[in-house]
């Protein structure tokens, strides 16, 4: 209804109010839309002019105690709205181009874990208007879309509208902490997967990275079922789909053993972006394989039967000169038993870009032949995971001069306790300068404190000085402290020193050292060299240890 200026205002105190301040947030949000409002004054000017505008709505407040008309209220409004508008330009961060703006607000989204990207997003949104305009009109700030709660997807669904045409990055996890291992007991089934996906495979084309973790192979066996059906993505850098359940699941007769099949991603199509493939419990055919061009392949837990063969797995090594960092965990090419420990039937991959490999839970065999495959001339870190319940010894026999320079070595698990193979191996990481260790045998330590020919160590053909093992080592990680012999630590630390090549530092996991007085804490603290590492902190992976 409209009134007229001139009348007086009769309204109760409490609808009066919620009226200036409705008319006083109109001419707020006005003002914001108006280019260069307030753009010329300084901090100071603005300041005094907040002061001022104070001071005037002080008197019309007094004044509202008798009758008075509407224009009164309007004044009111106009001025508690430009109290507002320069009280907010007296933060410099407000000043700033919208540009710059969206530039810090991605830092800020960015920059956390996928986790934690919708509740960084959410809080900058309820800052003030301007920032939740900027932000809604920002499609880059909600392309990073975490899939983490239940259907109907409201959220993810709208991040997805918001960012427009801009390539998408979807992080789908649906795994449940609480789950107790059956696959037909879960808060996230089939259909809820089948319904989110559905969606998404009409933005396909825009996914940039996409990374699934659920538990049950019905869920996963949806999304591989569209993503087989589905264009390859052109802009698709990064996939990864990981199960966390069993690699063997009993399903029985029926319909349901198709959930152990293997499957043609993206129809078998190349995607040519696609440089990032992880694949975790999930039996893809790579025949053709849509997979070249590759820096990053990680392997994990497949049942045997459903490993890739060296025939399908070949060309993809081939296809990837410029790979980079290589994962084999419970899974790799199938082992035929006509080619057990006949490395001459096949040639093995030359990888010269080859900067990290990582070789964990196979049996002995199976990780000789993944030995026997590539040959990484400039590799720089090596780990060795969970070699063990058997006898690892013809593995590590297989190791000596293999990886010469490698920086970065870990171990996490060797099942072997002969010295000498150790020893052979060990003597030939002369570059080595980060050791990270757990559950080794005290063999393994032991054999630091050994000096060899320098001859044999540096390749020189002269009379042999002898020096110690892995000479240039400085730093011992420990991964988890209650898994080591303790007397072994200590001697292979004064051992160091005392061949006069000390380390420089010892970490452990930040908790592992608790500040009690036990005497291997006091011990080790008393080093001088000891420090904890944060959570998620990897020291390992400094720049420092990509080259010589």
């Amino acid at each position: 209804m409209q009134q007229n200026i001139k009348d007086l205002c009769l309204l109760p105190h409490t609808e009066e109010e919620l009226t200036i301040e409705q008319r006083a947030e109109i001419a707020f949000r006005a003002a914001l839309s108006q280019p260069g409002v307030g753009e010329g004054l300084s901090l100071e000017e603005t300041r005094a002019a907040v002061a001022d505008l104070a001071e005037k709505i002080r008197e019309l407040e007094a004044q509202r105690l008798q009758p008075h008309t509407w224009e009164m209220i309007d004044t009111l409004a106009t001025m508690r709205a430009a109290r507002a508008f320069y009280s907010w330009r007296t933060f410099p961060i407000n000043n700033l181009p919208v540009e710059i703006l969206e530039h810090i607000f991605s830092l800020a989204v960015y920059s956390p874990a996928f986790l934690n990207v919708s509740r960084t997003r959410m809080a900058l949104v309820a800052v003030c208007s301007r920032w939740r305009s900027v932000i809604v009109n920002t499609p880059e700030l909600w392309s990073i879309i975490p899939v983490t709660c239940p259907a109907p997807f409201y959220y993810p669904i709208l991040c997805i509208q918001r960012a427009k045409a801009h390539p998408l990055i979807l992080f789908i996890d649906q795994r449940d902490r609480q789950w107790n291992r059956s696959e037909t007991d879960h808060r996230f089934g089939p259909v809820e997967m089948r319904v989110l996906f559905t969606h998404i495979a009409t933005f396909m084309h825009q996914v940039q990275q996409l990374l699934i973790l659920a538990d049950t192979w019905a869920v996963i066996r949806v999304a591989l079922d569209i993503l087989q059906t589905v264009p390859a993505p052109r802009l698709m850098e990064r996939l990864e789909i990981h199960r966390s359940g069993h690699a063997y699941v009993e399903f029985g007769q029926g319909p349901s053993s198709k959930l152990a099949t293997s499957y043609r991603l993206f129809g078998g199509a190349q995607a040519t972006s696609l440089s990032h493939i992880s694949l975790s419990g999930v039996p893809v055919d790579f025949s053709p394989a849509p997979f070249r061009n590759l820096r990053v392949f990680e392997l994990r837990k497949l049942a045997v039967e459903h490993m890739p063969t060296l025939e399908d797995f070949l060309p993809v090594l081939q296809g990837s000169p410029q790979l980079e960092r290589l994962l084999f965990d419970g899974a790799c090419p199938q082992l035929s038993k006509d080619c057990v420990g006949k490395a001459g039937l096949w040639k093995p991959v030359l990888l010269k870009n080859l900067r990290e490999l990582t070789i964990g839970n196979l049996i002995p065999d199976y990780a000789i032949y993944v030995l026997q495959l590539i040959v990484a001339p400039e590799l720089r870190r090596l780990a060795l995971e969970r070699l063990v319940n058997e006898d690892f010894t013809r593995f590590v026999e297989k190791l000596p001069g293999r990886f010469p320079k490698v920086m970065v070595l870990t171990v996490n698990g060797l099942g072997t306790e002969s010295t000498t193979a150790l020893l052979l191996w060990l003597q030939t990481l002369t570059n080595l300068r980060y050791l990270k260790v757990s559950r080794v045998a005290d063999e393994f330590l032991d054999a630091f404190l050994n000096r060899v020919p320098e001859s044999f160590a540096a390749g020189v053909q002269h009379k042999p000085r002898f020096v110690p093992v892995c000479e240039r080592l400085e730093v011992f990680e420990i991964v988890k402290c209650s898994s080591m012999n303790f007397q072994t630590i200590q001697r292979f630390v004064e051992g160091r020193a005392s061949m006069q090549v000390p380390l420089r530092r010892i970490l452990v996991p930040k908790g592992e050292l608790d500040g009690g007085k036990t005497l291997q804490e006091v011990w080790m603290r008393r080093t001088g060299i000891l420090s904890s590492i944060p959570p998620g902190a990897r020291p390992d992976l400094s720049s420092r240890y990509n080259s010589d």
